[in-house]
């Protein structure tokens, strides 16, 4: 069903009359409340929490991955290696069994305290990819926030998917757009895949625009990004998904330059980018399994992958760096005559142009 919702946000699927007329009506009253709730808070009828801390949102206008975690992370690292400054991201935890009425620590920038079941595969593969960072979960993002200032003197703030979160005063408010899915089919939630109408691009303070193909940007992806900064008078910043090295998971050495034959398989958003890939790099690949966005896998389905993959003759199976953190837990007592791998993803982003409201604070 969602995979359906989705290929209609992106007009690859029709609704029935019915169906469109229903959808219309929740997208109507939709569109109303998160007009009425954004006006509140401009008029300051609704406040905003103010932090002792610069505060970073990083978030988009959609349904589904537009990089945000991977921006996250980078974000992250380069201001706590740059600027020696300590960094505290918090997130919502989505996917997580730890309760968001609470406030879940997931890592204290020494140690990651949590599973990934328990902290959500996003806030885990946040712990696992940054240094001398503390990762938190929960709904209240001011209560975390403030924690995590109190508790280990927090001076940066990241939040994760904080676009729609407009309860917490920020210092730099980053939107990002994915430059190859763009908006769908410009409509709200739920007859498209805006969250809030595209006005809202204005509140932010810059643009990232994504492409995630690892290919060079084309003339219309400047020209789309011109359109971005006439329109609504923003800066935008280009950035480049980098696939580098395939890994294994267990080893963590390099996959092998004579591996040919792939069984592969991913539970992300936008999984067609993953596979899209491996292709482009010439494997051939003998299985593409797709997993609903934040799949939590079973111990029962990851060796059922092991003993078909061996079955199929594939030299390795192969995920992405969020699918593995989630599966590693159950290899534990499993033995498999394939390499289990992971592809590494890097960005090619200005985060000294991104960043250049933190350097002269």
């Amino acid at each position: 069903m969602k995979d359906y919702i989705n290929k209609i946000h992106y007009n690859e699927a029709k609704l029935t009359r019915g169906g469109k007329f229903l959808f219309v009506i929740f997208s109507k009253f939709y569109s109303l409340i998160m007009n009425i709730r954004n006006f509140l808070y401009k008029l300051n009828i609704i406040r905003r929490d103010k932090l002792p801390a610069f505060v970073i949102s990083v978030g988009n206008l959609t349904t589904g991955g537009t990089g945000k975690t991977p921006v996250t992370i980078s974000l992250a690292n380069y201001i706590s290696e740059t600027y020696g400054k300590k960094v505290a991201v918090v997130s919502r935890g989505y996917g997580g069994k730890l309760s968001n009425d609470n406030i879940n620590l997931i890592s204290n920038g020494e140690q990651i305290l949590s599973t990934a079941d328990q902290a959500g595969d996003e806030p885990y593969l946040i712990a696992h990819k940054t240094k001398d960072v503390i990762v938190l979960t929960g709904k209240n993002r001011v209560k975390n926030a403030q924690f995590a200032i109190n508790e280990y003197n927090a001076e940066v703030i990241i939040l994760d998917d904080g676009f729609q979160h407009l309860k917490v005063e920020r210092d730099l408010d980053l939107l990002l757009i994915d430059l190859k899915k763009k908006f769908g089919n410009n409509k709200l939630l739920p007859m498209g895949p805006l969250r809030e109408s595209l006005r809202s691009i204005r509140r932010a303070d810059k643009v990232i625009l994504v492409n995630k193909d690892d290919q060079d940007f084309t003339k219309d992806d400047y020209k789309y990004s011109s359109y971005i900064n006439k329109s609504f008078d923003k800066k935008v910043y280009l950035c480049n998904f980098k696939y580098s090295d395939i890994y294994n998971i267990q080893t963590k050495e390099k996959m092998d330059s004579t591996v040919e034959n792939l069984y592969a398989f991913s539970g992300i958003a936008q999984p067609e980018y993953f596979f899209d890939y491996l292709r482009a790099r010439g494997f051939n690949l003998l299985k593409e399994l797709v997993f609903t966005d934040h799949y939590n896998y079973k111990k029962e389905e990851v060796r059922i992958m092991l003993e078909e993959a061996s079955e199929l003759g594939a030299s390795a199976i192969i995920t992405t760096e969020k699918d593995m953190v989630k599966i590693m837990p159950h290899l534990k007592r499993m033995s498999t005559q394939v390499g289990l791998y992971a592809l590494k993803l890097d960005l090619d982003l200005d985060m000294d142009g991104l960043l250049e409201d933190f350097m002269n604070k």
